[in-house]
């Protein structure tokens, strides 16, 4: 409420009767109002978490779109040269799902040399072929190895997107923000379906790509993780992101925040010591 009111005109409105000490209170919640790390949460933190979860709804295409390749398989209009059995379809709703505990089993050694946001942008490569090899596939091979890539891919953006979450918001918004991922999965579903009344799914799995490319650019304009660039000795790093991430404050304001990170890897290495004190 404090945050664009200026000091003196929030204490001509201290009550006369107040004490010295109730003034100073006062004066103090104030400025801490003032210099908060989470003043600016609507305006900065909305916009990073939108561009990051352009990559949890690109997964949510990838769920969406069998459902219109399927029937377009079955019942080919002319000219279509796929054309599977029963048995065939059966397989196309199944492989991205088998596949994507495998890549949840890999996502965490595969992409934490590379960083969060790093990761994020590198995992919509396979999304980027995958739907090049739906929109010109000719066998039913092509659209085996193509949801074998899509669920291979949803699988390894799992660590890098909860782990970002977890890692750039306050502790009060880490949970509800941490649910949108679903919400956007079923906004990525969402969009096959109205797509697939609007155009050919051959011409959906081209247009999908565009929404790749939208995210691993829009990936450009949101920091790395402040924990991911401490654990690298990347400090100053570390302070630049989190100012971007507190509505692009100052550093004194979030000093306090990067020491307590700084802290808890110093802790972490403490203990890994003296679990394994001979690979130290």
């Amino acid at each position: 409420m404090y945050k664009n009111q200026n000091l003196n005109e929030v204490l001509t409105h201290i009550p006369q009767n107040a004490t010295e000490i109730q003034k100073q209170i006062i004066q103090a919640k104030v400025q801490a109002v003032r210099s908060s790390t989470v003043k600016d949460i609507n305006e900065s933190d909305v916009k990073w978490f939108t561009l990051m979860e352009d990559g949890t709804r690109g997964y949510g295409m990838t769920l969406g779109f069998p459902t219109i390749l399927i029937p377009a398989v079955i019942q080919p209009r002319d000219g279509e040269v796929l054309h599977l059995n029963a048995s065939e379809v059966s397989w196309i709703g199944s492989i991205n799902l088998i596949v994507v505990p495998l890549g949840c089993a890999m996502s965490g050694v595969v992409t934490s040399p590379l960083g969060r946001r790093r990761a994020m942008q590198a995992v919509n490569l396979p999304f980027f072929i995958a739907w090049l090899i739906f929109h010109f596939s000719s066998t039913t091979g092509h659209l085996y190895g193509a949801l074998f890539l899509t669920g291979l891919a949803g699988g390894l953006l799992e660590a890098p997107v909860l782990t970002y979450v977890a890692e750039i918001t306050q502790p009060y918004l880490r949970g509800s923000l941490s649910a949108t991922s679903s919400m956007c999965i079923i906004i990525g579903v969402f969009t096959q379906f109205l797509f697939g009344l609007l155009m050919y799914w051959r011409t959906v799995a081209l247009v999908n790509i565009t929404f790749t490319i939208l995210s691993v650019l829009a990936l450009f304009f949101v920091p790395e993780s402040p924990h991911w660039l401490v654990s690298k000795k990347r400090h100053a790093d570390a302070r630049k992101s989190l100012q971007w991430l507190r509505g692009w404050t100052t550093p004194q304001a979030v000093e306090a925040e990067l020491k307590d990170i700084q802290a808890l890897f110093k802790t972490k290495k403490g203990w890994e010591f003296v679990a394994n004190p001979r690979c130290n």
